[in-house]
């Protein structure tokens, strides 16, 4: 088995385990903690337990784009990046799927491809048990939730992994789309965006 058809076996996987461990989460969640913030502002839009608290801010951009009211009190929707509401977007004109359902459908892409990307550099660097048993915790850590909720850390994580594969392979055109995309997917990884186009530049 290549290393390509390995790691696209191991990413299946890995989602697939992440995804179980999520929905234990929500069914104990549900079952033996009480409601909390955020989830009854969210259920006029679903009734989806991975659709509350900051997922109201990206369905807003999506679909009305950004707005802010000169009031920083107010909670406006421009501190966060644009990257995932606008791919939403552009899924839900092509495929005339709602907003919501094309939100999850890509983060479930997303992590995949990340996985699958993760899986091919990390094998690379410290062996393919290692890589598998790295990406096994990450995609079960108790923040694992997010990578399936309506946030986009999922898109964070693509286009990072992307970043790793494409300097590890000296793809540099590819690495200065991916640089772009990580910068544009959430403002806390503008710094590691930075990073990559710094090392781009040296070579």
């Amino acid at each position: 088995m290549n290393a390509w058809r390995e790691a696209l076996v191991s990413a299946l996987f890995l989602i697939l385990i992440s995804w179980a461990v999520v929905q234990c989460g929500i069914y104990f969640g549900n079952h033996y903690v009480p409601a909390g913030g955020g989830l009854v502002t969210t259920q006029s839009i679903t009734s989806e337990d991975l659709f509350r608290f900051d997922s109201v801010y990206y369905l807003s951009i999506a679909k009305d784009g950004y707005s802010y009211n000169r009031d920083p009190y107010s909670s406006p929707n421009i501190i966060f990046a644009p990257l995932f509401p606008l791919l939403v977007r552009a899924v839900n004109w092509i495929t005339g799927l709602d907003f919501v359902t094309v939100g999850f459908a890509l983060n479930k892409i997303l992590l995949f491809f990340a996985l699958l990307f993760l899986s091919l550099t990390l094998r690379d660097l410290v062996g393919r048990t290692q890589a598998f048993f790295v990406l096994l915790a990450l995609v079960t850590a108790a923040g694992a939730y997010s990578l399936h909720a309506y946030y986009s850390e999922s898109t964070m994580l693509f286009s990072f992994s992307l970043c790793l594969l494409s300097y590890k392979r000296k793809w540099w055109l590819l690495l200065a789309l991916a640089a772009a995309l990580l910068g544009a997917s959430r403002l806390a990884a503008l710094p590691v965006a930075g990073i990559f186009a710094a090392l781009l530049l040296a070579e």
